[in-house]
């Protein structure tokens, strides 16, 4: 327990401090050892000033495949084999093509990087859809078990994979991709949480409620928006990690995932309603000193909640807008849920008053 509580309050600290150090000089950083990045595994450089001694320690990110237009990588010696009955949309206007399932039915996808000499830069709205009701014929959608997706897309669309129920494997580009469409994942009951994306900024409402086997939101560190209900329903889900950047996240984002255990929210400036709505297992949430206000019933059955770790003051908790009912939930009469408020200052108790360290 104790730590998982680290890792969270680490996490946070990273999320204020990112890059502050406590020498007021300029450093003058002399590189001590290094292993670069390939295109798919991350390397590290570890750095010591020359000045007063202080350690840097940087991870330099997988720099993903880089393509030519035969889907053969400029960098190193790997060649994308795309599977060779997917359909593919031009845009004119974006000069670009849209990969879609068509009348495919490999049940392991590669989408190709390069299509007729031009880049294949998303993935269509229900380009592998399966779609709802008794009548619709059932799709090849339906036997999709693992997507790969290459360096150079951009976009997944709208309800892009809604219902692919088999699909278990999804590898996402490394640095490329930039947004996650509504409903994009939305009922992809077998899904494994995905490789990280280093380029995604915002995830779609819904992208992926139901997910059951997602454990983990894979590593998005560029993310700023999450939208409404993203990871609702998903039954596996333990840990959330959100990236500094993240400033947005929908309501009932992490509604009704009930072994979700800790979260980190970045810096998100709203809590928003049912956020962690009937999440009995919720013991540790860590958020920055950028948070204004928390909604209606955004804890609301967080029976087993133990810590709020919040980068500000105890001040800046209090100046918090919280909604009458943000911690509603059912106990029994004098009952109560003993969490405490870490600051950056002191605790709270779960009434708001000042306490002794309660074993941060």
């Amino acid at each position: 327990m104790k730590r998982t509580w680290k890792f969270f309050a680490i996490a946070l600290i990273a999320v204020m401090a990112a890059g502050i150090s406590g020498c007021k000089h300029k450093h003058n950083y002399e590189v001590l050892e290094q292993r670069d990045a390939t295109c798919v595994e991350d390397g590290f450089r570890r750095s010591k000033c020359k000045d007063c001694g202080e350690v840097l320690e940087e991870t330099l990110y997988a720099l993903g495949h880089d393509y030519d237009i035969h889907n053969a990588c400029t960098r190193c010696e790997y060649k994308l084999e795309p599977t060779v009955t997917l359909q593919y949309i031009f845009a004119e206007n974006e000069n670009g093509y849209y990969a879609v399932l068509g009348s495919s039915k490999a049940t392991e996808i590669v989408v190709a990087a390069y299509y007729l000499a031009k880049p294949v830069i998303g993935i269509r709205d229900e380009g592998f859809a399966v779609p709802e009701g008794e009548k619709v014929p059932v799709t090849q959608g339906a036997e999709i078990v693992s997507v790969v997706i290459p360096d150079g897309v951009k976009t997944i669309g709208e309800r892009a994979f809604y219902g692919c129920a088999k699909l278990e494997t999804l590898t996402l580009p490394r640095r490329s991709l930039l947004s996650i469409g509504d409903l994009a994942f939305r009922g992809c009951v077998a899904l494994k949480t995905p490789n990280a994306s280093r380029g995604v900024e915002s995830i779609g409402s819904n992208a992926f409620y139901g997910c059951n086997a997602l454990t983990s939101v894979p590593d998005m560190p560029a993310l700023k928006t999450v939208g409404e209900y993203a990871f609702s329903a998903c039954e596996a889900l333990e840990h959330v990690y959100l990236g500094s950047g993240t400033g947005s996240v929908g309501n009932g984002a992490f509604a009704e995932c009930p072994r979700l255990r800790s979260v980190a929210l970045g810096s998100a400036e709203v809590i928003g309603r049912n956020t962690f709505l009937s999440c009995p297992r919720l013991e540790e949430v860590s958020v920055s000193s950028a948070l204004k206000q928390i909604d209606s019933a955004a804890f609301t059955g967080c029976t087993a909640l133990k810590a709020i770790r919040f980068g500000g003051s105890m001040a800046d908790w209090a100046a918090v807008t919280k909604a009458a009912d943000w911690f509603l939930t059912s106990l029994e009469p004098g009952e109560f849920v003993d969490y405490y408020i870490y600051c950056a200052d002191g605790t709270l108790d779960h009434n708001g008053v000042e306490t002794a360290d309660a074993g941060r």
